[in-house]
This record gives structure tokens, sequence and C-alpha cells, in this order.
């Protein structure tokens, strides 16, 4: 609860704030809708001696605290364990978890997420004050444990599992370094289940068809197809078995095809080697690593050339990947002031300019 509240006038206060925002025309907060979030500030957990996440009755961490071991927490559940139904200000988020709010009892409505502290639940979102976010709403929390890893089939080809889906691909083992499109959350479900975010887009891992089409990560919940079982099979060795049909991921063709859950065995091409990266602490970004490009003055063909400093990727990028960030800025309202054409002759499609410039 927030500072403001008195006990004994609860109820008396609400039903005064609702009357003054109904005249005030204040906007009602949305339902159904899913925000992924950053906790407003910083804060700094392990610090705090904080090893599980915490959930505060007041904001900026005060009042009566109640800290849950992963799962999933209905309102029943939740009371059970002394939190009071729509009664909870501020959280802290250990590194390492994923932590799911809900305003409805069984994970239903508005849903926030966080993998860092929160100390305002009520300015969660960082909109103007007046406009309650999330403070007193939550009804069920989902919480888990999550690690950043890379996956390595062992195939004759030793390549890395790569998410990259500018066309919608599945996953296919055939990248040598790791980069976003390499990298997952590896989501621990309880009972040595886990689901895999890809990096790249922030969606599940799924084995699509219920199993009997390649693994592609394109869904935004963990239902049956998006649950795995982890196997360990020791020495940061691993195997996954889709859940929607009991068989075994595979490195299909010694790692030149998909990924697709159709073994009812393990060898090398179920075999995998996990390689942890770091702790989740924040949601990725997708913003590229820059570097500055001093300006200068120079002759170029008889002409006098300045340019001033810039910044420029510190990696090449292919056309396909300009021309897939292309297609979703147009369709997402925004727009070239230079439009030029598309492909390397102009065509309308993502055409290969290896021979090119």
């Amino acid at each position: 609860m927030r500072i403001e509240k008195l006990k004994g006038h609860r109820f008396l206060l609400t039903g005064l704030l609702l009357l003054v925002l109904m005249f005030a025309g204040c906007p009602i907060p949305e339902t159904g809708t899913v925000t992924e979030m950053q906790g407003e500030y910083q804060e700094d957990a392990r610090a705090a001696g904080i090893k599980l996440p915490a959930f505060y009755r007041d904001s900026a961490y005060r009042g009566s605290c109640v800290s849950l071991q992963p799962g999933l927490y209905t309102t029943a559940q939740l009371v059970a364990a002394g939190i009071r139904d729509n009664d909870v200000s501020s959280v802290r988020v250990p590194a390492g978890y994923l932590v799911e709010l809900y305003d409805g009892s069984n994970f239903t409505g508005t849903c926030f997420k966080y993998t860092s502290s929160c100390p305002d639940l009520y300015n969660a979102n960082n909109r103007p004050a007046g406009r309650n976010q999330f403070n007193d709403r939550m009804s069920s929390v989902k919480i888990y444990q999550t690690n950043l890893v890379a996956l390595n089939p062992m195939t004759s080809r030793h390549q890395y599992v790569s998410a990259e889906n500018v066309w919608n691909n599945p996953l296919y083992a055939n990248k040598n370094r790791i980069g976003l499109w390499e990298s997952f959350a590896l989501i621990n479900l309880g009972n040595n289940q886990i689901a895999l975010r890809s990096m790249g887009n922030n969606l599940y891992v799924c084995a699509e068809n219920n199993g009997s089409s390649p693994l592609i990560a394109n869904r935004t919940a963990v239902g049956p197809w998006e649950t795995f079982e982890l196997i360990n099979l020791g020495n940061n060795y691993i195997a996954l078995k889709s859940i929607a049909n009991n068989k075994y991921v595979c490195a299909e063709s010694d790692g030149a095809s998909y990924l697709i859950a159709n073994r009812d065995v393990v060898g090398p091409w179920e075999t995998f080697e996990m390689v942890m990266l770091r702790t989740v602490t924040a949601e990725p970004t997708l913003a590229p690593e820059m570097v500055n490009v001093a300006g200068g003055s120079m002759t170029l063909q008889g002409r006098d050339v300045t340019l001033t400093s810039f910044k420029m990727s510190r990696f090449e990028v292919t056309y396909e990947i300009w021309y897939s960030v292309y297609k979703w800025a147009i369709a997402n309202g925004y727009f070239f002031f230079t439009a030029g054409t598309a492909g390397s002759l102009g065509g309308a499609g993502a055409a290969h300019t290896t021979n090119k410039l």
C-alpha cells in the first residue's frame, strides 16, 4: 500500500478518489495488456541482502515483506504465503529472476514483467503522477529463474544454435560465434522443465505443431509446446525433451538441418553443450555496438570533402538483415527521407549483394 492510506478509511478514501478521477476526466488503466519493462530504478537487490524476489506492502521497500521461491502463485496461494490481495506497492528482484505480476487471480489481465527491482509500482512505467500503474493491483504472480545460455550440439559441424528468423526460419545450428540470435534466456519452470526465450526477438522457442515441425522462436507465452524437460548429461552437456510429444530435440542431419523434436534416444545429435553466458539482469537491447569515427578533410577526385565526426556499427550488417528492419519500420509507421530502391538491382526483394556494393 502507499503511505497515504489510513487505517479504517481505506474504502472511503478509495471511493472519494474514484469520484475525483471521474470528474477530472482521468483515464482508467487498460486491462488485458502486457508490458515488458525494467524496474524504475536499477536497485541492487543483492546489496540489500535479498536472495529471492521480495514483495513489499509499501513503496520504497517498506512495510511488511514476503519473499517467494520460484513458482506460480494464485490469489489464494499468495494469501496463504502472507501477501494480501491487491496490497503490494514495491518489489525487489535479484539478478537471475523474472517476475510477472498479474492483476487477475489466475494469471490474467494486465501483466508487468520485471528482471530488476521497482521501488514504486504506482509510477512503475514512468508515467506522470496521478495515474496508478500497478500499485495494490497484484492478484497473482509467476516467478522464474533465468540464465543466459548458448547451445552447441555435438555434431561434426560444432556450430551454435541460432534463432535468427529474418524470414521466420526455425532454429538452426549454423553459427560459428555467439551473438544475440545465439543467446537464449533459460527459464526454470520447476521439476526439471524449462523454457527458452530468444534474445534476438524476445519470443519463446516452440516445438511447432505438437513437435512435428522444427523448433522456432515465435511464441509470446509458455505452453506445452514451449516447455522442455532438461536432462543433465554431466560436464555442461544436456539433452532437451519436448513436453509436446515426449521426443528429444535433435540437430537433424548432423546439424545440416533444422532442430526438431523427433528422437526417442539421446545420441551426439541430441546432445548439446550448454554454454553459460551470464546471468540475466536486464532485458536485452537490440542496439548495435557503435564506434566513433573522427571527422576530417580530404581530396577525392579533385574535390575537397569535409566530414564531421560520426558513429557507425563495429560489425557489418548484411543487406538481408537491413531489409528486414526496413520492412518492419515501414509497417510500423516510420518513413525514410530517401526511400532508395530495394535489392542490389532495384528489385523488390532482399537479394544478396556479395558481388555488388
